[in-house]
Order: structure tokens, then sequence, then C-alpha cells
């Protein structure tokens, strides 16, 4: 049966122990777990690898294992992040971010950053990203900020990850909307099917 106690190797930690410690740490919580610190929490994780091998900074490992019974619903939130500031009148200004995320990364030897990697299969209905936007302000829902002649926004197909559809942005906004066929030939056809008008309206002219 589970205790309520904080070990490592196998020892109760006490306020004085907890200090300065190295080697495993187990939590064996029989209940929930609540950080309710004056100051911030900082995870400060480092790595020496230099063979083969992955480094986590943070795993959460979150498994359903009961079965839900007949007209009832489990809903499962792996990180649940809540934030606010609307309980107070503030005077001064207030910027909020949920997710702040910096990677760094140089040119020596073969080096690859990805901000954010989902993957969603198995069930009946997927969705990869949901955003919802509101405010009483100026909105908006995706900003993307990428180096030019980079790929901007990239769709790519099912079928074949080497066939696509790209949005790219430059200086002065130049937007260019291309496809690729890497499998076929020219066969990636673009498609506008509106159900309404199409409105083009252009502030200057090219000639061919």
């Amino acid at each position: 049966m589970a205790s309520n106690s904080i070990t490592k190797d196998h020892h109760l930690w006490t306020r004085d122990t907890i200090k300065n410690v190295s080697g495993n740490v187990t939590l064996d919580i029989n209940g929930d777990i609540t950080l309710d610190p004056d100051g911030d929490c900082i995870i400060d994780r480092n790595t020496t690898l230099t063979a083969t091998g992955t480094a986590t900074g943070l795993q959460i490992d979150y498994d359903h294992t009961g079965i839900t019974a007949s007209g009832q619903t489990v809903t499962g939130i792996g990180l649940d992040l809540d934030m606010a500031c609307n309980q107070v009148q503030h005077v001064g200004t207030v910027n909020q971010t949920g997710i702040d995320i910096d990677m760094v990364a140089a040119t020596d030897g073969i080096q690859k950053n990805t901000g954010i990697d989902i993957a969603c299969s198995g069930s009946d209905h997927c969705s990869g990203l949901i955003i919802d936007v509101d405010g009483s302000g100026s909105v908006g829902g995706i900003q993307i900020d990428s180096k030019d002649g980079g790929k901007d926004f990239v769709n790519r197909s099912s079928a074949n990850v080497g066939d696509y559809f790209m949005i790219n942005t430059i200086a002065a906004g130049a937007t260019t909307l291309s496809t690729v066929d890497t499998t076929v030939g020219a066969t990636a056809h673009l498609t506008l099917d509106v159900d309404g008008f199409l409105k083009l309206d252009a502030h200057a002219y090219a000639e061919n």
C-alpha cells in the first residue's frame, strides 16, 4: 500500500535532508500532489551525453487502465494549464504567455530543432490542434514569423509526404501559394471550392 511520504533510496526525507541530494528520488504518494511555493518552480536539467541516447527534461506518463462503464464519460488531460489575471482591477500592463518555448542550436555537426511534435492516432476522432481565440480587442489565431525563403506553412499529403501545398510570405508581404507533386508528375492541381462569391481585390496589376 502506498504511503504519504517522500523517499530517497528507501529513506524518509525531512526538511533538513531534502537539500543537496543526489541519486534517484521516488515520490510514493497515495493521493494528490500539491506544490504551493512562494516563488518559481524551476527544473534545471543538464546532460553530458556524448553517445547515442535521449535526454528528457520532463516526462509525463499518463495511462488510463480502468474500464469506462456504459453511459459514463472519462476525460483525460495530460497537462492542464490555467492562467488568470482577471481577479483584480489592474492599472498597469499585464502580458501573459501560456507556453514560452525557446530553443537555440548551432550549425556544428548536424543539429535539428523541433518546437512542438504532435502525434494523434487510434481514436474515433483525432484533432492535432484546436485553437479557440476570443477577446475584447484585437485577436489573432495563428502568427508565423519564418525566415524569408523558408516554407512558412506546409500541408502534406497523407498518401505521400513528398506531395504538399505550401504558403510562403517574404519581404513586402509578397506571398506565394504553391503545390508540389513528387510521385505522379505535374498533377498537384489547386482547386478553390467556394460556397459563395470569389472576390479578388488587387491594388495593382501584373502583365505577362
